[in-house]
C-alpha cells in the first residue's frame, strides 16, 4: 500500500527508517497493543 494510506491507518514508522512510496503493513493485535484496553472491553 501507499505509504500515504498506510500513514493515514495509523502506521508507525520504525527507527528512523527511510520507506520508499510503496510499504508493507503489519498488524499486530495482542496485550502489547496500543488497543488493548478497548479489545478487553
Amino acid at each position: 500500500m501507499g505509504l500515504a494510506e498506510a500513514k493515514a491507518l495509523g502506521a508507525m514508522a520504525l527507527f528512523g527508517e527511510n520507506y520508499g512510496s510503496e510499504v508493507r503493513v503489519v498488524e499486530i493485535d495482542g496485550a502489547w497493543s496500543r488497543n488493548s484496553a478497548a479489545a478487553r472491553t
